[in-house]
């Protein structure tokens, strides 16, 4: 079994060109909309919403539910069940809004624009709950998942609560609820600079469009990545199959974004030369200039690419399925290598005038670079409980672009599989 799972390579939940497709849809509207009179909190919804409706429509055409009849339950039934789902829905958001209330770091006017467009789409996003817990019960097999649960915990119906299962839906919640509001709101914070540029790139210097370029790109990625967080549902095979239950995976993730960003990356691995970056560093040589802002412009390209392979899946901290094409072919976590790589070209620490300042800089990145490692880890981790992921991994041991590595032993996921399964041998069976 295991020689068969290293000549295999599983397939994909993702098409290859499901990204591109994607892509394709959120420029058609940018430069579609970008010039009609509309908020740029209702403009970014209508981006997250078009790509939703392309991305879901791939999903269900190849979803496996296609394949099962629908059910037999009467009317009666499908709608109760439906109802007392829609109960869990609502439960959570009201969970979900009193946590905003309650914590100050969301009384901050950095949330203001995510909570504006909140108060845009969520009476629509209830309404249109209804026909679809309808039509899951109905279409679907039956599922008494995380809505089901709040449910029955709401109705004190405890005895009856699988608890298991509400946890995990209480995480997976946590994570949108996390990083949702910083994933929209940078994109309704930023997106009106870019609906006025000056598109024209031909006239521009190569600066100037590196900086749209460059700003475009990330945007793009935000789009994407919004998309993932919101449509988390079984209708386009996109659920949560498991989330990260430690609190060193919580951790590891956590510390990368606001608002332990601050703390962590600007008080103690802030590394980032004073006064200096890679444009002044080149200056002076104009062909250079565009080499390296080039090479920054395709790792980020890569980046975006890796994130949007995810479509609607895309999530920190939870499991929703395995991809092994795009940028998942040549390397297991493509997004978190090519993120760092691109950091050491646009922040240039070891440039610093001090070549000591240099040397401390640099280290500061090495130890980013580290943590991310250590993500890959945690997550590799969460992941290796799907016989899926754990194909996939094996396979990659032997055809990744760094499949060098494994003559290391801590960079071999055979060597590391194998301690997991000696530690937790009931969580990650042999396979």
């Amino acid at each position: 079994m295991n020689d068969q799972l290293k000549t295999q390579l599983p397939k994909s939940v993702v098409g290859w060109f499901d990204a591109f497709f994607g892509l394709g849809i959120i420029l058609t509207l940018f430069f579609t909309l970008r010039v009609v009179a509309m908020s740029d909190h209702v403009f970014s919804i209508l981006l997250v919403a078009g790509l939703a409706l392309v991305i879901g429509a791939i999903e269900i055409a190849r979803a496996p539910w296609r394949g099962l009849p629908p059910s037999q339950a009467s009317s009666n039934v499908i709608l109760s069940r439906a109802a007392f789902k829609l109960l869990g829905f609502i439960v959570t958001l009201a969970v979900i809004g009193f946590l905003y209330w309650l914590f100050p770091e969301y009384h901050r006017t950095y949330y203001r624009s995510f909570f504006e467009s909140v108060g845009i789409v969520l009476p629509w996003f209830i309404l249109l709950a209804i026909p679809y817990f309808v039509y899951v019960e109905w279409r679907l097999p039956k599922e008494e998942g995380g809505m089901w649960n709040t449910a029955l915990f709401a109705t004190a119906r405890w005895s009856e609560v699988d608890w298991s299962c509400l946890r995990q839906h209480a995480l997976g919640w946590l994570v949108k609820a996390f990083f949702l509001p910083i994933m929209f709101g940078d994109i309704v914070n930023n997106i009106g600079a870019l609906r006025v540029a000056n598109w024209d790139l031909a006239s521009l210097d190569f600066v100037p469009v590196f900086t749209l370029l460059f700003d475009s790109l990330i945007l793009l990625e935000l789009v994407f990545v919004s998309a993932g967080y919101v449509f988390t549902c079984r209708l386009f095979d996109s659920h949560i199959r498991r989330v990260e239950d430690t609190l060193f995976g919580w951790t590891v993730a956590l510390i990368s974004y606001t608002p332990f960003l601050g703390l962590f990356y600007v008080r103690y691995f802030n590394y980032s030369a004073d006064n200096i970056d890679w444009l002044v560093w080149l200056g002076a040589n104009p062909k250079l200039v565009v080499a390296w802002g080039s090479a920054i412009l395709v790792l980020l390209f890569l980046h975006l690419w890796s994130d949007a392979c995810f479509g609607l899946r895309f999530s920190n901290l939870t499991n929703r399925g395995i991809i092994t094409n795009g940028p998942f072919r040549f390397c297991k976590h493509p997004a978190y290598l090519i993120k760092n790589l691109r950091w050491w070209l646009v922040s240039v620490p070891f440039i610093a005038l001090d070549p000591v300042e240099g040397l401390r800089l640099s280290l500061l990145l090495v130890c980013v670079n580290m943590l991310y490692t250590v993500r890959g880890y945690t997550e590799e981790k969460l992941l290796s409980r799907d016989p899926t992921y754990v194909a996939y991994a094996k396979w990659m041991e032997d055809h990744s672009l760094l499949r060098f590595l494994k003559r290391i032993p801590i960079f071999s996921y055979e060597w590391r599989l194998a301690r997991w399964q000696r530690m937790w041998p009931d969580v990650y069976p042999g396979v």
